[in-house]
């Protein structure tokens, strides 16, 4: 029986400097080369739990993928952009905040991915970085060709906590239920509002 491999910082950080060399990289890899790499999520599910790819890119002064920082932005700004049209009191964070948009008191979290392949099969595949989400709920846009959004799940995280990668199968996936559920937004939102005025009752 093979042994597990036991992930701390120096094997994390030896394991992200080998993807690099073998890939002839100056860049932070992102989980799609080190899966190629390694034929393996191990090292990726270590920096997740570890941090996140934004912590170890910032710990080793590494430069993230332009292309990739770019594409994360853009369905953040096409989400604040759907909020905003549907009359919601949306707000884009900076990048010291652990989430993206704020909307009335509701802290969402932007995730997009194009369609990953591997040996495992074809699906959406999402870091969600932390096992102990800091926001109330994620927005995962699914893309296809780059830049076609396929389908947009509106998950709770409280759904997602204990996990620090979230796979969408291409056809169908056990989070079909949260398929452009934004009316979860609404939801937290009447909470939040029921909790803050409950004194007053």
């Amino acid at each position: 029986m093979k042994a597990v491999k036991k992930w701390n910082e120096e094997k994390i950080q030896e394991g992200i400097y080998s993807v690099m060399k073998k890939n002839k990289t100056e860049n932070m890899p992102s989980s799609k080369l080190i899966y190629e790499t390694n034929n393996s999520f191990a090292l990726s599910v270590a920096i997740e739990r570890s941090g996140g790819f934004h912590y170890w890119a910032n710990k080793l002064g590494l430069k993230q993928n332009k292309s990739e920082t770019r594409f994360g932005n853009i369905y953040e700004q096409e989400c604040l952009r759907y909020l905003t049209d549907h009359k919601y009191n949306g707000e884009a964070m900076t990048t010291k905040y652990p989430y993206d948009i704020f909307v009335d008191g509701v802290k969402i979290d932007v995730k997009a991915s194009n369609l990953f392949k591997c040996n495992h099969g074809v699906f959406y595949t999402f870091n969600l970085e932390k096992k102990y989400p800091t926001c109330d709920i994620f927005v995962a846009y699914c893309i296809e060709n780059q830049k076609q959004i396929k389908k947009v799940y509106v998950i709770p995280s409280i759904v997602l906590q204990g996990k620090t990668q979230l796979s969408i199968g291409e056809k169908t996936s056990i989070y079909d239920k949260y398929l452009n559920a934004w009316k979860i937004i609404d939801d937290y939102k009447n909470f939040l509002m029921f909790v803050k005025n409950r004194g007053n009752t």
